[in-house]
């Protein structure tokens, strides 16, 4: 991968990007429709974007808003938290499913400005066991365990109702059958 923040790699998955921009509330929904590829550099999908006031996160700094309700990544957002949280411009948050595969470059022109990249919060990642068995492709590893949830109460109680009413049936079929 680059170093270069504005660079969206292929498998861009779970990256943001963060701007600011220079542009008055009133005109939030003109520069979604009309303006923001030409100030990006790239075709953005604006159903994937965020657009807002900072001052109107109602209690929370742009760096908590980005690493606890968005789940960038923690120690990412932290080390930019000064920068993200001193922000008084609107922001612009773009979300790698806003964009086409890469591999791209954005190039920000007024009225947005860089601000940050962000990756979301990793994850544990399922990891198979290794063992001596192949699976069908011969490549020695084998699926990852898994466990059959346990049954609910509403499930069990329900199979239990099915299985009173095929004895009821029978009753009712063998009784009809010796009265007539």
């Amino acid at each position: 991968m680059t170093d270069n923040p504005l660079h969206i790699p292929n498998g861009h998955i779970g990256t943001a990007w963060v701007f600011t921009a220079d542009i008055p509330e009133s005109e939030f929904d003109a520069f979604k429709a009309n303006g923001i590829d030409a100030a990006t550099g790239q075709i953005i999908d604006t159903d994937f974007i965020e657009l807002f006031d900072p001052a109107n996160l109602a209690g929370y700094s742009l760096s908590r808003y980005l690493s606890e309700a968005n789940g960038l990544h923690h120690e990412q957002v932290a080390a930019d938290a000064a920068k993200l949280d001193a922000i008084t411009k609107p922001v612009l948050i773009i979300y790698s499913s806003s964009l086409r595969d890469g591999p791209l470059d954005f190039d920000p022109k007024a009225p947005v400005e860089f601000v940050g990249r962000y990756d979301n919060q990793p994850t544990k990642p399922v990891q198979a066991s290794i063992t001596g068995q192949h699976d069908t492709e011969g490549f020695g590893v084998s699926a990852p365990e898994t466990t059959k949830k346990p049954k609910s109460d509403a499930r069990i109680g329900g199979m239990v109702a099915m299985a009173a009413l095929a004895v009821m049936a029978l009753l009712v079929i063998l009784m009809v059958f010796i009265a007539g």
